[in-house]
């Protein structure tokens, strides 16, 4: 893990990995030439049908066998730095694959690892992952940590954004693989947890095949795809004089920082029954500035008994209210909000959690201004994770402004919390919180605060104020068409054929009025495939913003609404999808020209 390695566990992998080679049976090395049936459908488990966050028909069928290495998604194995633990390494790998097939970099493992823990075998997880990269730590890449980081003391520049992570419910039975599967195939690798005992086993038909029936995860890897005929028997192994063969067929392909990849059995009794995740990833131009008073990110939670005065309002489910309050750097545009939202809301107990924002220009009252926000709006969450939600109508702010984000959802806050590597300033009027959303608490009044206690894990996204740009007494005329004989586009392998996603239809159709109940359908001329822009798929009304779980159906986009659809009691309710131009791609992985969305209209059913 997540713990300091010994010995025999750098040496055994090291072994191992020599032996692989020489036996031709690394898994991880991918087939340029593999095909991929799609006869087979996934198990969808009841568990996921009640959520209605799926279609109770599989119409996302996935294939019996995938790899993102053979689709160009995802890196090969490697050995990664030596100052790297295993979460480091799965992170860092996660976000390389999503950056590929345009590219391949070379980033640092050890710059996360040594901003987070400041420590090479420091412990951490998927939430350590998520607070290094949501904050724009990183990532950088491994030449830029060498030169800069390390050589003169400088941050190096960061290579991506991610603005979503999404926390998948546990799996509840072997076969129960639907959200796995579907985020691999969709999103890219995904982060898992393991128990490290048994991995290189004696089994001399697989020793890279690992399965445990039940053990505490210990150890991180990034899930690259699925088998689902992998045979029980290349599993079979002996573990302290007791005899292991899973009941069933059925592997996960899984990259560690070992050097190699290794099959995990679906009947493994850690894999996804603990926390699983991917991450989304956006250029480094879509917004020009983050504002937080989290710089490493969120380690804990505040809950109500922290609050000043506690909790004591009968026969109410007890929420909590927490905002932070900004100076704008510079005349920009107020553009998106960010936050968490982990360990303690789940799919499954809170299928309906509803998140309220407030945003306040010159707060006058701790974060909030007593005349009322200048935008107010709710956001639904059906998983747990990190969100980055656009505003409704983006906000003017001028150079030396106060501004605010103010949260209310669920009975805890994300909050910094101190450790023995992990350290920040609490100042008055930057953090604030309220059982009530009336009487509100500087954070630096919080018993605790400074000492155990810092900032809330709440962000602001800006984007540069552009003015247009004066032009006199210009003038042009030209016989020749520059757009039919000039081709901009760059040369990339895989990205100079085919041509930009173009929507055919859509169910239901623009404008028209339905009942609750439907599943949401994008019908594209031609085949599409996920582009880096599908978890910012949104679905909202007058009233609520909902960022959903999508799925692709050869030329179709499948987006169920994660819930049920509100209308008016007088009437129906406007509900308007808006797509990304980059949620898509075509084949050749050209993205759509622009933002698509289109409208419908849900009637209250008498």
């Amino acid at each position: 893990m997540l713990r300091r390695p010994d010995i025999i566990r750098i040496i055994i992998p090291v072994v191992l990995s020599i032996f692989f080679v020489i036996m031709g049976l690394d898994v991880c090395r991918g087939d340029d030439n593999a095909t991929i049936s799609l006869n087979n459908w996934p198990v969808v488990s009841e568990w996921v049908r009640e959520l209605s966050l799926v279609p109770a028909d599989p119409l996302h069928s996935l294939p019996a066998a995938f790899d993102l290495r053979t689709e160009h998604r995802a890196l090969p194995a490697a050995h990664d730095h030596p100052c790297a633990s295993c979460w480091a390494s799965a992170g860092t790998y996660m976000v390389e694959s999503l950056l590929m097939p345009g590219q391949e970099t070379d980033l640092s493992e050890t710059d996360m690892q040594m901003t987070m823990n400041e420590e090479c075998s420091g412990g951490g997880s998927l939430s350590t992952i998520t607070n290094y990269l949501t904050t724009w730590n990183g990532p950088v890449t491994e030449d830029d940590y060498q030169d800069l980081v390390v050589a003169q003391g400088k941050k190096a520049p960061i290579q991506a954004h991610v603005q979503q992570v999404r926390i998948l419910p546990a799996r509840r039975s072997p076969n129960d693989n639907l959200w796995i599967k579907s985020a691999i195939y969709h999103y890219g690798p995904v982060y898992a947890e393991v128990s490290k005992y048994g991995i290189g086993h004696d089994n001399p038909n697989c020793p890279n095949c690992y399965y445990m029936p039940k053990r505490s995860p210990q150890h991180a890897v990034a899930l690259v795809g699925w088998d689902d005929n992998i045979p029980r028997e290349w599993f079979s192994h002996t573990f302290y004089d007791e005899e292991y063969t899973p009941p069933g067929d059925g592997a996960f392909i899984a990259r560690g920082n070992e050097g190699f990849c290794y099959y995990i059995s679906y009947y493994d009794g850690t894999v996804g029954y603990d926390i699983t995740g991917f991450l989304s990833m956006e250029s480094t131009d879509n917004y020009r500035r983050i504002y937080q008073h989290d710089p490493l990110g969120t380690l804990s939670w505040l809950e109500l008994l922290d609050i000043p005065g506690g909790y004591e309002v009968p026969n109410q489910l007890p929420t909590v209210y927490g905002g932070n309050v900004f100076i704008a750097q510079e005349d920009e545009i107020l553009s998106a909000v960010g936050f968490k939202v982990e360990d303690h809301l789940t799919v499954s107990e809170h299928p309906d959690t509803t998140v309220h924002v407030s945003v306040y220009l010159d707060p006058d009252s701790g974060p909030v201004n007593t005349s009322g926000p200048v935008s107010s709006f709710t956001t639904v969450v059906y998983m747990d994770g990190y969100y980055t939600v656009p505003l409704p109508q983006e906000i003017p702010l001028s150079a030396g402004q106060r501004f605010s984000v103010v949260l209310h959802y669920g009975t805890n806050l994300p909050i910094e919390t101190k450790t023995l590597t992990h350290h920040f300033a609490v100042s008055p009027g930057e953090s604030f919180i309220s059982k009530d959303g009336t009487q509100w608490f500087d954070i630096t009044d919080v018993p605790k605060s400074g000492d155990v206690f810092g900032n809330l894990d709440i962000k602001a996204y800006t984007r540069k104020l552009v003015l247009p740009a004066f032009v006199s007494n210009l003038s042009w005329s030209t016989d020749w068409d520059f757009v039919s004989h000039l081709s901009l586009m760059p040369w990339h392998p895989g990205f100079t054929l085919g041509k930009a996603p173009e929507v055919e239809s859509t169910e239901p159709l623009n404008n028209e009025t339905v009942t609750d109940g439907v599943v949401l359908k994008v019908h594209f001329k031609d085949q599409i495939k996920p582009g880096p822009g599908l978890a910012d798929v949104v679905l909202a009304s007058d009233d609520e913003t909902r960022l959903v779980f999508v799925f692709i159906e050869g030329d179709t986009l499948l987006i169920p609404p994660g819930g049920p659809l509100t209308a008016h009691e007088t009437g129906g309710k406007k509900w308007t999808v808006k797509i990304p131009a980059d949620a898509v791609t075509d084949i050749y992985g050209n993205s759509m020209e622009q933002d698509y969305s289109w409208s419908f209209v849900v009637m209250a059913v008498n």
